[in-house]
């Protein structure tokens, strides 16, 4: 039993926050970065640092995923996490590029 709580305490002292800041983008585009990136789940709910490294690597696949349907397919990314205390910093640099536009369309059936 006391083996139990123990470990219940250390995993409850190793829990943690997380923010996620998005850079480089407009408003609207950090908005859907935003709402793609697992990460973002966690703000508001504890999280173990392994947790958290774990969506910080998927972060970057999920950012590019994000931004196709919006013409961007080509972004470059920075990103950099940092642990302050019991918070974990996710900072997302995204450079989308130039959009991609179609300007003409043949379609043949």
């Amino acid at each position: 039993m006391l083996a139990l709580l123990l470990c219940l305490a250390a995993s409850s002292a190793s829990a943690a926050r997380v923010n996620v800041t998005v850079e480089g983008v407009s408003p609207e585009l950090q908005a859907v970065i935003l709402g793609a990136v697992e990460l973002q789940q966690y703000t508001s709910r504890e999280v173990s640092r392994a947790q958290v490294q774990r969506l910080y690597r998927r972060a970057e696949q999920q950012i590019r995923t994000a931004l196709e349907p919006y013409g961007y397919y080509n972004p470059k990314l920075t990103s950099k996490l940092d642990q302050d205390g019991e918070t974990w910093n996710a900072r997302l640099q995204v450079d989308a590029g130039p959009a991609m536009t179609v300007t003409r369309l043949d379609l043949e059936i």
